[in-house]
């Protein structure tokens, strides 16, 4: 039985877009796929990295069903910030880790003119972390071009600009 703001209770649409704002914590993801959409649409052989694992939203999706289920009785006198943590739990259960990963990697793998390509997304005004550098610096020696990027448009002129390719480049 879902409730209203109205009456200071809980609604499941609080719930859904307390997900949501997990999900999307980050903000690396937009920027990844923009990046992604420009080398793919410039004949670049590249691809998402998904170095940390995956987000199982069906295992998610159910693990918040069956608790909200259990406090059916509850919920509805529960504070907004009690369950917001519930479902922070229950989706953290559902990444599943990738065996054996090194940490560092960086979110796009490619190739490009022959060479191994990586770009690392950051968030605006986030920092590489001390396993991030030392994984690109690993592939700088080993003749990889690599990019940290933290917006799009700037990844795509500094790209662009080492090729020599100018308003040649296809933009998404």
């Amino acid at each position: 039985d879902e409730k209203d703001h109205a009456n200071g209770q809980t609604t499941i649409h609080d719930m859904l877009k307390c997900m949501s704002t997990y999900q999307n914590a980050s903000g690396e993801g937009p920027i990844i796929t923009e990046i992604l959409q420009f080398l793919q649409g410039n004949g670049v052989f590249a691809w998402r990295n998904y170095h940390t694992g995956h987000f199982n939203r069906p295992m998610a999706v159910q693990n918040i069903r069956a608790w909200v289920v259990e406090r059916r009785a509850v919920i509805s006198r529960t504070p907004v910030p009690q369950i917001e943590q519930g479902i922070r739990d229950q989706i953290a259960k559902c990444f599943q880790k990738v065996a054996g990963s090194p940490k560092g990697q960086p979110d796009i793998f490619g190739v490009v003119e022959g060479r191994f390509l990586a770009v690392a997304v950051k968030a605006p005004g986030d920092q590489l972390r001390a396993e991030q550098e030392a994984f690109l610096a690993a592939l700088r020696r080993f003749g990889a071009e690599v990019y940290v990027a933290t917006d799009a448009s700037t990844f795509i002129h500094q790209f662009s600009a080492r090729r020599g390719w100018g308003q040649k480049a296809k933009v998404a």
